[in-house]
């Protein structure tokens, strides 16, 4: 493992970015981080009234941080100090507001190729991976860490109350905690060292995968890049796409795990 200083500069196109679609879950922990790292960061969001009550907790907490968060999507709220614009996946491709941030000539980051950006900073990297169960994993891995000397800094999916309800947590450039996507090989721009792969699910994004594209490969290629993957030992595709990285070990309930999870038991009727 490297180690990298807390000092470390954000790289320049995270120096002041604009974040479209700032109110969603992936983009808020990462607006968060950034601000506190020293960012001039700002966004914008279309709302609705689904999540309302979530995406106004959101709203509230980063405008407690100082990100101002314009209503909508326009290009006059680019401010001219903006970096670079950074869009989630529920923003078009050929919207305004990315049109006029390359007339500006800044660039137009996915939010992954921003994280992967940030992620960078960092001496070592645990990304997690998998069909389901990404964010209840990062935030126990989250809990866990947090009583040691490691004090990482998280970037979830989803708030969680071992994050005091927050989808985030603010550590050292020592180690870095993330939720790897797999749509559209998101995952595969992550720098990352250690790979946690849940179950391998084949019917998920049918919109990017499918025969042409399977899953299981973007999978291999995910953890071709890891220096060890921990793999769910009962999903058979999350073990053979594990087999790519440098090290495996096992975790689960058969026979042949490396780790043998037994003596479960269910606890407020779960």
């Amino acid at each position: 493992m490297t180690s990298k200083p807390d000092s470390l500069a954000l790289p320049a196109a995270l120096a002041a970015p604009h974040l479209a679609g700032i109110l969603g879950d992936g983009q808020s922990a990462l607006a968060a981080l950034l601000l506190h790292d020293g960012a001039a960061v700002s966004g914008c969001d279309i709302g609705g009234k689904r999540g309302s009550e979530k995406q106004g907790a959101l709203r509230g907490h980063l405008a407690q941080l100082g990100i101002t968060i314009s209503a909508g999507h326009d290009p006059t709220h680019l401010p001219g100090r903006m970096t670079a614009l950074v869009y989630s996946a529920a923003i078009p491709a050929g919207h305004a507001e990315l049109d006029a941030a390359r007339r500006l000539g800044r660039p137009v980051l996915r939010r992954h190729q921003a994280l992967s950006l940030y992620a960078s900073l960092f001496g070592q990297v645990v990304a997690v991976a998998g069909g389901a169960g990404k964010t209840s994993t990062s935030a126990m891995l989250a809990a866990i860490l947090t009583g040691t000397s490691w004090q990482p800094t998280v970037c979830l999916g989803a708030r969680s109350p071992n994050l005091g309800s927050r989808n985030y947590l603010h550590g050292a450039r020592r180690l870095l905690i993330a939720e790897a996507d797999e749509y559209r090989d998101a995952f595969l721009d992550l720098p990352r060292h250690i790979g946690i792969l849940g179950p391998v699910m084949d019917y998920d994004h049918r919109d990017y995968f499918g025969p042409g594209r399977p899953v299981t490969g973007s999978f291999t290629a995910f953890a071709a890049g890891l220096d060890l993957a921990v793999a769910d030992a009962d999903d058979s595709a999350a073990l053979q796409a594990a087999r790519a990285a440098r090290t495996v070990i096992s975790v689960g309930r058969g026979p042949d795990a490396d780790y043998l999870i037994t003596n479960i038991q269910p606890a407020q009727g779960s």
